[in-house]
């Protein structure tokens, strides 16, 4: 989301990172120079890598059912595949420097809002069971086609997941059972092939092989696939040593991209800032002109009777200056001598009363020039994506517009409680933030250490926060009851599954300088819940009013 500065300038988010990657040709790893157009793949896998990893995938997740779907970032989907004794994360990274598919250890964060294509996978894709995994052809297209119930006479329907991992252009598209597109991830720009949904699927022409084509090289071919038995990827090391290799160019690609569309931020806002002290400088001119207004009214006032009305000027002495040279005065035609004179004192006494709030103007603007150039400094030294975004929301806090502050009470200003009550099932209270701001209220100053505090991860959502007596546990139906609340108070009510993060309130922290609703949480726990009808409608219908 945008964040909004003052002066009529933003930082935004707004980078297409298809047009992205990081550093030369030469050097992988170099973060420090901007970012380029690129249309190479060498970091994407290789044909020989892929038919290597596609075996892994086959043997391990056949069988299993896709339980769910997350999305990271705009460009990788992990899906959730239940297979006997346990569950499997199946990461696909459809970005053009980065593309790979590979079994994972643990998800990354979703998006706030989620693409139509990911809502359409969600969709059709949860709870279908895996048939194939294998690759279309010659070329580096992976295809995960199952099984999925359709109506509760046992009818099944069977829809394939294709992801094209062919270099500079990478695309996923959901096929049914007759190889028709039902979604796209990304516009086809594939000229010889129509891609469009509703369009028979047809996969990319293969390159012609040779013996020294780079596709034939596997970086892996040589390493040791043992692992200990206590690791996730124990069954599945292939994918192990894929991750570990990926680890360190997803952290610095993500590290460059967040410190170039930071940068591109700041430039904007840098010579936005500048147009505006510009502005104000020009306007503090003109009210120091103040003074000459009035002196033109005074002069005016000797001339009463010596100007005819609908003069375009008038010559007058000046008395202010030593043998009293005549000046010509502009006036307006149209108006009478004594309203062309007070208009003169009326223009003095606006801008001559507007200095001192030009002058503040000013110094707002110009302290707000030096913290982006500090940004800049920030952003071009840190070394981590936390420490860009620290920056970025740093920036996004000094640069607020100052606001007036009201005292409790004051007209206009609401004196309700910052959430509203709820009761859970043992009759305990449970208390939901009513937005941002009052989020905090709830957390930093209402909720108790020994609370029960839980927040919709990965969403924009309340506080909830479930009343605790001292040295209690939370009963389980307590806890699902908090949780249903957080998870259909947030973005995320209308997912079929929402982890919602929990802990008691003591461990949740609001750090200086950070945005309405923001906080950090340690020891928390994660509970998957599933909004259930009849459990919401029965919170919902016992809320009762506060103070």
């Amino acid at each position: 989301m945008p964040l909004w500065f003052g002066y009529g300038f933003r930082l935004t988010h707004d980078h297409d990172p298809r047009k992205l990657t990081h550093g030369p040709p030469d050097d992988p790893t170099d973060t420090s120079r901007p970012l380029r157009a690129t249309t190479h793949d060498r970091d994407m896998l290789t044909q020989r890598e892929l038919e290597w990893i596609t075996h892994e995938l086959s043997d391990t997740l056949v069988g299993g059912a896709v339980q769910k779907i997350y999305a990271e970032g705009s460009d990788a989907y992990v899906l959730r595949v239940r297979v006997p004794r346990s569950s499997r994360l199946l990461r696909v990274c459809l970005d053009p420097a980065l593309g790979r598919a590979h079994l994972t250890r643990e998800r990354g964060p979703q998006p706030q809002t989620p693409t139509s294509f990911t809502m359409l996978l969600r969709k059709r894709l949860q709870g279908i069971v895996l048939r194939e995994v294998e690759l279309l052809g010659s070329d580096r297209v992976l295809a995960l086609r199952g099984d999925v119930r359709v109506d509760d006479e046992g009818g099944r329907e069977t829809l394939t997941l294709v992801v094209e991992l062919t270099g500079a252009i990478t695309n996923a598209f959901l096929l049914d059972q007759k190889q028709t597109i039902l979604g796209v991830h990304s516009a086809a720009r594939a000229s010889e092939r129509d891609l469009r949904v509703g369009s028979p699927y047809a996969a990319p022409t293969p390159p012609t092989p040779s013996e020294d084509d780079p596709q034939r090289h596997n970086r892996w071919s040589d390493a040791s696939e043992d692992l200990p038995d206590d690791d996730p990827l124990s069954s599945a090391p292939r994918s192990s040593l894929v991750e570990g290799t990926y680890a360190q160019l997803d952290t610095d690609t993500t590290c460059a991209r967040a410190r170039a569309s930071l940068l591109a931020d700041l430039k904007r806002a840098r010579r936005r800032l500048k147009r505006l002290v510009q502005n104000i400088e020009g306007d503090l001119a003109r009210a120091h002109e103040a003074q000459g207004l009035r002196r033109l009214g005074e002069l005016l006032q000797s001339a009463y009777g010596k100007i005819p009305r609908g003069a375009a000027s008038a010559m007058v002495p000046d008395y202010y200056e030593e043998g009293m040279p005549e000046v010509e005065i502009p006036l307006d035609p149209s108006r009478s001598l004594q309203d062309n004179i007070d208009s003169f004192f009326s223009q003095y006494r606006r801008l001559n009363g507007a200095i001192d709030q030009i002058e503040s103007r000013l110094l707002e603007a110009m302290e707000s020039l030096d913290v982006v150039e500090d940004a800049r400094a920030r952003a071009r030294a840190a070394e981590s994506v936390e420490d860009i975004e620290a920056t970025r929301e740093l920036v996004a806090v000094a640069l607020r517009p100052k606001q007036r502050t009201r005292r409790p009470g004051a007209r206009g200003e609401s004196t309700r409680a910052p959430y509203r009550a709820f009761m859970a099932h043992s009759g305990a209270e449970l208390l939901v933030g009513r937005g941002a701001r009052h989020n905090d209220l709830l957390t930093t100053k209402h909720a108790r250490g020994r609370d029960l505090w839980l927040h919709a991860r990965d969403w924009a959502g309340a506080h909830v926060v479930l009343r605790m007596t001292r040295g209690a546990e939370p009963r389980h139906q307590d806890l699902l009851d908090a949780a249903t609340l957080a998870a259909h108070f947030s973005k995320g009510r209308e997912d079929t599954l929402v982890d919602v993060t929990y802990t008691h309130a003591k461990n949740v922290r609001k750090p200086k300088g950070y945005p309405p609703g923001r906080v950090t949480v340690s020891a928390g726990k994660t509970i998957a819940i599933s909004i259930e009808q009849p459990r919401l409608e029965r919170l919902l219908a016992g809320e009762r009013p506060v103070d």
